[in-house]
């Protein structure tokens, strides 16, 4: 028949080889904690033809600690007190430690936290009222970092009520902190905790905040009395759309291993993540989280893990190590990540047919008067990986 030219080829001869198994496989990059070595995995990715997207992610929100309000307040309290009107003064602290001071609770809210604490004890010396100026400067000595009174400023009973208190202050007991989603951050009186993790904590209210990609932060206090052996903070998810945002803007606050994070990280990118610590000179490693096989049963996983040793190239190890896992299926974590189907094209760019992994294809050249017979290599091209939902992968 006119016009019609044959080839077989065998897609388990192109699928053999890693760096095709590997090539235009769509691949997230994450900086946790910022690391440098990030942008070499991702370079070396990309020499090996894999679709790299190089996430730039802060480990945390922006600040958003109501400073301006403790201003006010302590602007407020010491208007009043200057006028002697210490009741005022007390009621107006008080309610202002109530509505900003669980805001207050990271370490960059401490000085402010504890500029509340000391004008409304100082306000409560003033005004005779010991019980309360014992209670606020006992949750000043909680903070971690706690500022002093200055004697410059304040007069000896109040310098006298804060050094007591230090010294009265219970010893502390050993207190499990239960969060969800298990990559929560809870700031205790400026200390940061992670989910799981046990902290000396005297008995009283403290000023706590908590904060996870993906989820709603909270502020409020917890409360210590004798009976507390665990504190269990549960945050809120955002909508759908929102907590992959989040999720993908904060990435590199998501510890890998930490339960649910291979899903969370994998659904809001849409694609494989590797996740990179460590920095040159230091301790490098990379975890590779893989999506869940569609139609297989089972989550997303952990495909492999690389601690590069000394005189290695981190960027390079790593790097290979991805690649190599994405272009098995099975054999140690690799997931089938080479691509199902192929695009055969015979040179002179005529579109001959499509290629099934596994399969043969015969080429069918248009039976056109004078096209003749196409000749020239046929040519296995993948095609393109899906968009992530944030954009184009690099090098688009």
């Amino acid at each position: 028949m006119r016009g019609v030219a044959c080839a077989f080829v065998i897609a388990a001869a192109l699928a053999a080889s890693p760096a095709l198994a590997a090539k235009r496989v769509p691949v997230t990059v994450v900086a946790a904690g910022g690391s440098p070595i990030a942008r070499d995995v991702a370079t070396a990715l990309e020499g090996k033809g894999a679709y790299v997207d190089l996430a730039t992610s802060s480990a945390a929100p922006a600040s958003g600690m109501p400073f301006d309000q403790t201003k006010a307040c302590i602007a407020e309290g010491r208007s009043l007190s200057f006028r002697l009107e210490y009741g005022a003064a007390i009621a107006a602290l008080e309610s202002c430690l109530e509505r900003v001071g669980p805001g207050l609770s990271r370490p960059e809210g401490s000085v402010a936290l504890s500029s509340l604490l000391i004008e409304l004890g100082a306000a409560a010396v003033n005004a005779g009222e010991r019980d309360r100026a014992r209670s606020a400067f006992a949750r000043l000595a909680r903070l971690a970092d706690p500022t002093a009174p200055d004697p410059s400023v304040h007069a000896p009973p109040v310098m006298q009520a804060w050094e007591d208190a230090k010294r009265s202050g219970e010893p502390p007991r050993s207190i499990s902190v239960e969060a969800s989603p298990p990559w929560t951050t809870v700031f205790i009186d400026g200390r940061a905790v992670s989910a799981g993790e046990r902290v000396p904590l005297t008995q009283g209210p403290h000023f706590a905040s908590a904060d996870a990609a993906g989820f709603q932060p909270w502020s409020g206090t917890l409360l210590v009395d004798a009976d507390t052996t665990r504190l269990p903070v549960r945050l809120v998810s955002l909508e759908p759309g929102a907590r992959a945002a989040s999720v993908r803007a904060r990435a590199g606050s998501i510890a890998p291993n930490a339960p649910g994070a291979a899903e969370e990280l994998t659904a809001a990118f849409g694609m494989a993540v590797v996740v990179v610590t460590g920095g040159r000179g230091t301790a490098t490693s990379a975890v590779l989280l893989l999506p869940a096989d569609a139609g297989k049963g089972g989550g997303a996983t952990v495909g492999g893990r690389w601690t590069p040793a000394g005189g290695e190239n981190p960027g390079d190890v790593i790097a290979t190590g991805v690649s190599k896992k994405l272009g098995n299926r099975g054999g140690g974590g690799g997931r089938g990540w080479r691509p199902k189907r192929g695009t055969l094209y015979i040179a002179g760019g005529v579109l001959a047919g499509v290629l099934a992994a596994g399969a043969a294809a015969t080429l069918l050249q248009p039976n056109e008067p004078g096209a003749g017979d196409k000749e020239g290599t046929v040519v296995w091209e993948p095609p393109p990986p899906p968009l992530p939902p944030h954009g184009k992968p690099n090098g688009l």
